[in-house]
């Protein structure tokens, strides 16, 4: 699992690289595939990143409430 998720942000990281050089980045009003394709990759990386915050979370809540 591990190993798809280093291929997928290198995938992520190329796509971002080359979106830059293109001049389409985070402060373009152009609405072209590859501008969408990067917003559709972000709002995948949070939602993945906010999976994994509530599961230190919740974590963080068992280990404190066994310490009691």
């Amino acid at each position: 699992m591990a190993e798809k998720q280093r291929k997928s942000f290198a995938s992520v990281q190329n796509l971002l690289s080359s979106s830059s050089s293109n001049g389409i980045g985070s402060h373009s009003k152009e609405e072209g595939p590859r501008s969408r394709l990067v917003v559709t990759i972000q709002s995948e990386f949070n939602r993945r990143a906010s999976k994994i915050g509530l599961g230190i979370h919740q974590t963080s809540q068992k280990l404190a409430k066994l310490l009691r």
